[in-house]
């Protein structure tokens, strides 16, 4: 460990990791078999595949019917399978970004925001300034996701305990905030990866008695192509909120004890991307067919409220995505934390101790997701507007854009790998501007009513 290492807290560079990054960077890494899926199970990496799973399989996948009904059944199944192969390539090349930049600083872990920021300097951006865009397009990304979860969850409390709706959902936002601040006062991935276990475990159970439901009794107006492209957008947003989730997926890669086996062949990235499309295509295609276009953004609240199944299935979803709260919130406590409460309160900017500003920066996280919730608490509206403004450009452009910026004059015969990456950045600039706008002018007709 070199001294500057030891002066900048950086953990000391891993020789055998600077040799897995030189075969990465090659290509070869990509191409090694890693383990199936039955293997995959009793591995050590099985905890970093929940984490995965789970941290993107939440409040979206059961909008997935509602964002089905805004394409129709042909573009639902074809968006969101090429949509999800679009995010695993972009997930893919954040990583080798990466392990390119940890190789060249001989570092072993670098934050998504201090990639950006390297890249972007290179591109002839301040690094301070591309550090602060990025932490606050992270900030209103992963805060607008918590508020979502909470829309979700107050949502289902709602139905369970007061059908006839006396009061509001947004004041069940606020009612809610002292069990929210309890999860966020967990530190670590590491303590969380057994709630987050236990998060995948009910919202598959929730997922399988919904379509169970739905396939008993399939009888809608569904249709195969919807006439009304003005709903499209909403259906690029939700997906990508749904399947997208860069900056978790890169410090779970982080936090594994053999960072390789996150991107090989048949890594944790493929196996866990992979089930997650699948469960979106499911219960999206599933929900669809019985519901048709009156879905709700949740689609099991469009069964009878007095089934009994019904409850257990939205009782199960409420502590499904209460679990999946934490992680959601744990990259933006991450950020203020480390990246700005530590720094100033030891250039004296701040005062108090590092634990005092954890518990406040906790306690507001918290807070604000709740008040978020509480003034716009329309699920599918808030889920699109996150989804295209802050996961498109987070889990797609950007990912792409530094690729391309860290790989500059590396790109293959005929260039094909830059003319693919403009393609993949005129797509993600198109959904994102597209569903933000549609996202946009529905708050604002909610709030004119």
């Amino acid at each position: 460990m070199t001294e500057v290492e030891r002066a900048n807290g950086e953990e000391p560079f891993d020789p055998y990791r600077r040799d897995a990054n030189k075969k990465y960077l090659s290509g070869e890494s990509i191409r090694v078999e890693g383990p199936g899926i039955i293997e995959l199970f009793f591995s050590r990496d099985f905890g970093s595949f929940m984490n995965l799973v789970k941290s993107a399989a939440g409040a979206g996948l059961f909008a997935m019917p509602n964002a089905f009904a805004s394409v129709g059944m042909i573009l639902g199944v074809v968006g969101t399978l090429l949509i999800g192969v679009l995010i695993t390539v972009a997930l893919h090349l954040l990583m080798i970004t990466h392990t390119r930049l940890c190789t060249e600083q001989r570092r072993r872990a670098i934050p998504y925001d201090q990639i950006v920021a390297t890249t972007m300097t290179r591109g002839r951006l301040s690094t301070s300034t591309a550090s602060l865009v990025i932490d606050i397009i992270m900030l209103i990304c992963y805060i607008g996701i918590g508020a979502v979860y909470i829309i979700f969850v107050s949502g289902i409390i709602q139905d369970l305990v007061d059908q006839g709706k006396t009061v509001g959902l947004a004041y069940y936002s606020l009612i809610l905030f002292p069990l929210f601040l309890l999860l966020n006062m967990i530190r670590g991935l590491n303590a969380i990866a057994p709630i987050a276990i236990i998060g995948n475990i009910l919202i598959v159970v929730a997922a399988f008695i919904g379509v169970a439901y739905a396939v008993s009794k399939a009888e809608s107006d569904w249709v195969f192509f919807q006439k009304d492209y003005r709903k499209y957008p909403k259906f690029l947003g939700t997906v990508f909120f749904s399947l997208s989730s860069p900056s978790l997926a890169l410090a779970i890669q982080q936090d594994m004890q053999s960072p390789r086996h996150f991107t090989r062949k048949c890594g944790v990235l493929n196996w866990g991307m992979g089930f997650l499309i699948l469960l979106h295509l499911s219960v999206g295609i599933v929900g669809y067919v019985k519901y048709g276009s009156s879905v709700t953004g949740n689609f099991i609240q469009n069964h009878p409220m007095l089934d009994m199944a019904t409850g257990i299935a939205l009782g199960v979803q409420a502590l499904a995505i209460f679990f999946s709260y934490g992680l959601q919130c744990y990259l933006p406590i991450s950020i203020l934390y480390k990246d700005y409460a530590v720094r100033s309160i030891q250039d004296k900017f701040l005062r108090g101790t590092p634990f005092l500003w954890s518990i406040l920066i906790r306690v507001s996280v918290t807070l604000l997701t709740c008040i978020l919730a509480a003034s716009i608490p329309q699920l599918h509206v808030f889920a699109s507007f996150v989804g295209a403004l802050c996961v498109a450009t987070l889990g797609f452009i950007i990912p792409v854009m530094v690729y391309v910026i860290s790989h500059y004059g590396e790109f293959g015969r005929c260039k094909w790998k830059l003319v693919l990456s403009v393609v993949f950045l005129i797509l993600g600039t198109l959904a994102m501007i597209l569903g933000t706008i549609s996202s946009v002018k529905s708050m604002f007709d909610y709030l004119k009513e």
